[in-house]
């Protein structure tokens, strides 16, 4: 996942310790300047603007409803 970011085929999730020396090597960006709510979990689906794909719409739907599932737990 990291490297389909890295190649600019959309966004990834990493831990910090991992995707900071490309961070800091300007290779990928970080999401910032999004107040997120304090919560034992977190989850952020951010979409690109304009049309989505239907492999990416059902890929979304899938995240909105696995975190759906684990808060609900």
């Amino acid at each position: 996942m990291i490297h389909a970011a890295l190649a600019s085929h959309g966004v990834a999730l990493g831990r910090m310790e991992l995707v900071m020396p490309m961070v800091k090597e300007g290779r990928l960006a970080l999401v910032v300047g999004r107040e997120q709510p304090t919560s034992d979990f977190a989850y952020w689906l951010i979409r690109r603007e304009g049309r989505l794909s239907a492999e990416a719409k059902t890929l979304a739907t899938w995240i909105e409803s696995q975190a759906r599932d684990n808060v609900n737990a």
